[in-house]
């Protein structure tokens, strides 16, 4: 109630008073309530939640109902030699947090639906977005790119009306932390919170999908990096569309086997057959991982170090007042012209290539995939042309 006031003197309200009845309003219009927290140890805890909730969730839902969500941070414009420059930043809001995107990460349990990503940027409307017909992501945007309990909660109920729509009924395992609030009102999903101080152990997002996400979306970037024309006398810098793209891609690159063999890391009890197929000794992300280091012809901890580069980054929601009252005048403000172009300054705004020029350059494209005997780039920009051609004959 006091901090209420205090932003209410912020944004120019020194009347305001929080009484009792507002407080319990507040909370009830977010679903904030007060949990007691358990005494025993995490191991004791863990084990008893994979023996009676896990158990009940694997006796109730088919396995392709059940997922789980999480997410990380994605330094989008860290390159190799940043790598020190970044690593240890706390990214509050600060000078980095621009450079910053929070990214959820969703699948089922037998890795057959990847939900798409959900993209937590700082800029509201960058100007590389504005010439793309779709980014085939959800994105939204937040003063420090952290999650929130209000988009959380929008995304969920994004997905409860898509699944009822299908009829099913859905298990979303997510962490147990202020950012996943409880949402009434939901049709298909129910959401299950492992006991606190655990969910590193019980998360099979956190077990190495998102490890192995970002091993396919840095090798892209290095790839970039490394192709770069060193006699424009610039570096390489990625727009916040390529990195979307790139993130989108490296997405689709996890294969179903990888995520089934992340949650069988968890040590869930009886596992079913059909993940129990995939189970191997060795991890299956450390080997995705060696081999796109040897690929990339570095050392392997070299790219471990640039893949975890943004490891720990706090992404939810740790903001200053003057960040909170900052939001809230954006939203009451009819425009946010001035506060746009100074986020977006940076971003890329070349105007998109004519339907000749893009057939120059997969003429040229073709005749590389000629000269190196690679038949998969022949038959891919086939593929591409006749896209353009489509596209050119409905414009």
């Amino acid at each position: 109630m006091e901090k209420a006031s205090i932003l209410a003197a912020k944004l120019g309200h020194p009347d305001f008073k929080a009484c009792q009845g507002w407080l319990d309003r507040f909370k009830k219009r977010h679903n904030i309530v007060f949990k007691a927290n358990c005494g025993e140890s995490a191991a004791v805890q863990r084990e008893k939640w994979l023996k009676t909730q896990m158990r009940r969730i694997l006796d109730t839902y088919e396995i392709r109902n059940i997922f789980n969500a999480d997410e990380t941070a994605v330094f989008w414009k860290c390159l190799p030699d940043k790598t020190k420059a970044f690593r240890g930043e706390a990214c509050h809001g600060g000078k980095n947090s621009k450079d910053r995107l929070t990214v959820l990460v969703a699948t089922n349990m037998d890795g057959s639906q990847k939900l798409p990503l959900y993209v937590i940027g700082k800029s509201k409307k960058p100007r590389c977005f504005k010439q793309p017909k779709g980014l085939r992501c959800d994105y939204d945007s937040q003063p420090s790119a952290s999650i929130t309990g209000d988009l959380f909660s929008a995304w969920v109920k994004k997905w409860d009306r898509k699944f009822q729509a299908e009829k099913r009924k859905v298990a979303l395992i997510v962490d147990n932390c202020r950012a996943y609030p409880d949402i009434p009102g939901l049709k298909a999903i129910t959401i299950f919170y492992p006991p606190p101080n655990t969910t590193g152990k019980l998360q099979p997002v956190d077990q190495g999908i998102i490890q192995v996400l970002k091993v396919h979306y840095r090798k892209m970037l290095m790839r970039q990096y490394l192709l770069h024309d060193k006699k424009k006398k610039t570096q390489y810098t990625p727009s916040l569309l390529d990195a979307i793209n790139f993130l989108r891609s490296a997405w689709n690159d996890v294969k179903k086997e990888t995520i089934s063999n992340c949650w069988m890391h968890c040590v869930i009890p009886d596992i079913p057959e059909q993940l129990a197929e995939v189970a191997e000794k060795s991890s299956i992300a450390d080997a995705i991982l060696k081999e796109e280091a040897q690929e990339l012809a570095i050392t392997v901890q070299e790219f471990r170090d640039y893949i975890e580069i943004d490891k720990g980054v706090v992404t939810r929601g740790a903001i200053t007042d003057d960040e909170i009252v900052s939001s809230v005048q954006s939203a009451q403000a009819s425009t946010s012209a001035r506060e746009n172009h100074e986020e977006d300054a940076d971003e890329d705004s070349k105007p998109i290539p004519s339907a000749v020029e893009v057939v120059e350059m997969l003429q040229k494209i073709r005749r590389y995939g000629s000269f190196v005997g690679d038949e998969t780039v022949l038959d891919s920009i086939n593929n591409i042309e006749a896209c353009v051609f489509k596209q050119h004959r409905r414009v």
